[in-house]
């Protein structure tokens, strides 16, 4: 099965990278439109990216501030059942994240759709923490 993997650096602490990727506030400054849940372990998520597209994840690993990850338990097809998680280690200055969005069935046109569109967000995620830069939702694929 492959798997979309990205690591890049955040200048920003380990605790203010985590919150950004694990609570609903943080979430909906870089990936979603709106977002509910509880960042906690066997939580689940529900990710709004328009009334149409409502997309839900339950949280599988926890640990923070160092991991969490989500199954994809309700969206469109080929992502269902995968799993999107991130880990963070603290580093010089800032924080080293690993992403990765596993257990794709097939390198389809869709997984390679979402590899594109996972490194914009994460930029999205990276302009935020970094300088304050507040992406209005419709204008994130622009960034």
């Amino acid at each position: 099965m492959p798997d979309i993997l990205h690591a890049f650096f955040i200048q920003a602490p380990i605790e203010k990278v985590f919150q950004s990727v694990s609570e609903p506030s943080g979430l909906d400054q870089w990936w979603t439109q709106a977002c509910h849940g509880k960042a906690d372990l066997d939580e689940e998520f529900e990710f709004i990216f328009s009334p149409a597209c409502i997309w839900k994840g339950k949280i599988i690993e926890y640990d923070p501030p160092y991991r969490i990850e989500w199954l994809m338990t309700d969206a469109q097809e080929d992502w269902l059942k995968t799993q999107v998680g991130l880990q963070l280690k603290s580093a010089k200055n800032g924080t080293e994240i690993e992403f990765v969005h596993s257990h794709w069935k097939e390198a389809n046109k869709h997984f390679r759709i979402s590899s594109y569109c996972w490194a914009i967000y994460l930029r999205v995620l990276k302009l935020y923490l970094e300088k304050g830069v507040e992406t209005p939702y419709e204008e994130r694929d622009l960034v």
